[in-house]
Parts: structure tokens; C-alpha cells; sequence
């Protein structure tokens, strides 16, 4: 996993995908956000990996999880929620990550950060509410996603992938969007709907 972070005012190139596994930079993910590898098992016959343990995250409970296939640039984003988190597993393929933390007061108010999340190197991404996530998907991928309440649209909220406000860099000029990601407003309009940052 490539990892750069950015702050807006200054949004960085986005790495190269598929530059090498490597770990986050300290201090580059908003607080609450874990991107933790996954102990893979391989042999002849394939692949056994744990992706979620109850103790593990325990800001985290699943309350349902969900299996989708998404076709190369596509790009589903950029998307945030008041009431819940997700947990993020990419089980075959690749994923480009956009993350941008819009929780008022929290440290890292403003954060952006990019990475690459890729079947080869497996991981989990939690993302706590509050904090924008996109994913554009570089190859056709199967991910897992678990959603700590069961899905509420009203919870569904977003802002356009590429408002220069973002301050993510995507390795993508013109990514497949659904209609509804493609007229989400600026991320100016969420300001006054995130969360507060608390701390654990």
C-alpha cells in the first residue's frame, strides 16, 4: 500500500499504483482511522485470512456487511456519514483510497490522505463517521464492507470527487460514476452536518 498524505492547500501527485506495499507514515491517518494488515495464510490451494475479530476495533460492532464487484475506474464517492462506520476489506483486485477528515475540532481537521489497498497485500480500513472516504477501484475488485448500523440513506451523504477542497489526488481524469456521485454538491455544503470529533 503507497501511501502520501496532504493538506489541502498543498495537495501532493498521487503516487504511482501498485508502487510496493508500505505502511502508513506516522501520524499521516486522521485519528480513529486503522488500516491494519491482515495475516494472510497461503499455500497451493489458496489464500485464508481473517478480516474482522471483535476485538480487534472496539469502536467497531458490525451491524451488517456487503459484498460488491466494481469494474475498473469506477470510482464510488466521495462519501461521508454522521452515524457510522465502515470497515473495508478489498478480497480480490484494487482500490485507490481517498480519505479527507471533516470532524470539527478533531486534530486533524482538514487531513487528506491517498493510498493504494490491493489483494496481494490484504488489509482492513476502518473509517469513523465523519471522515470522507472514496474508492476508485483499478481493476475489477471484490471488496467486503461492514457498516456498524444497518444501511440508512439518510446517513448517505457526499460531496463531488473533484472539488479542489478535497485536496485528494486521484490517479484518474475522468473515473465511471453513478449519477447520484456525479451531481453530489461541494464539500462546502457538509460543513455544518459532520460530527464533532470526541475522543475515545
Amino acid at each position: 500500500m503507497a501511501i502520501t498524505t496532504h493538506r489541502p492547500d498543498r495537495a501532493a501527485a498521487a503516487p504511482a499504483a501498485g508502487s510496493g506495499p508500505a505502511a502508513p507514515p506516522a501520524g499521516g491517518l486522521p485519528p480513529g482511522v486503522v488500516l491494519r494488515p491482515l495475516n494472510a495464510q497461503r499455500d497451493e490451494r489458496g489464500v485464508v485470512a481473517e478480516f474482522f475479530v471483535n476485538d480487534w476495533q472496539r469502536e467497531f460492532s458490525p451491524a451488517q456487511w456487503t459484498m460488491t464487484v466494481s469494474e475498473a475506474e469506477v470510482l464510488r464517492g466521495v462519501h461521508v456519514h454522521q452515524r457510522h462506520a465502515d470497515w473495508l476489506v478489498v478480497l480480490d483486485g484494487a482500490a485507490w483510497v481517498g480519505l479527507r477528515d471533516l470532524r470539527a475540532g478533531a486534530p486533524a481537521n482538514g487531513r487528506a490522505c491517498c493510498f493504494e489497498m490491493r489483494d496481494d497485500a490484504p488489509a482492513a480500513l476502518h473509517i469513523p463517521p465523519g471522515v470522507a472516504h472514496g474508492f476508485l477501484f483499478l481493476r475489477r475488485t471484490v471488496y467486503a464492507l461492514g457498516l456498524s448500523q444497518r444501511y440508512d440513506p439518510t446517513d448517505e451523504l457526499g460531496c463531488h470527487w473533484r472539488d479542489p477542497d478535497l485536496g485528494i489526488a486521484w490517479p484518474a481524469a475522468a473515473p465511471r460514476l453513478s449519477a447520484r456521485d456525479a451531481a453530489l454538491p461541494p464539500l462546502r455544503e457538509l460543513a455544518l452536518r459532520m460530527p464533532l470529533w470526541t475522543r475515545d
